[in-house]
């Protein structure tokens, strides 16, 4: 998805290639088996994905997890 080899996501993680591998395995398991919180506001969620692709795009990795306009702070999703 970003380009990038478990190897360069591990060494980001400062973890190994296999930790790596094992959390974006139980990262895509969680994310199908999700569902958005009943509180949340459907118009809200092509600017929140535009924003996280944005990040993804300009290799922005703090702006994938931090502040304004990620995932879990605009929609309240955890």
């Amino acid at each position: 998805m970003f380009a990038l080899s478990f190897e360069e996501i591990a060494a980001i993680l400062e973890r190994s290639p296999e930790a790596a591998r094992q959390l974006a395995s139980r990262a895509r398991r969680r994310v199908r088996g999700a569902t958005p919180p009943s509180d949340s506001d459907p118009a809200a969620e092509p600017e929140v994905v535009e924003a996280f692709l944005a990040a993804a795009r300009d290799g922005d990795f703090d702006g994938l997890l931090v502040g304004p306009g990620n995932l879990m702070e605009t929609t309240g999703w955890n």
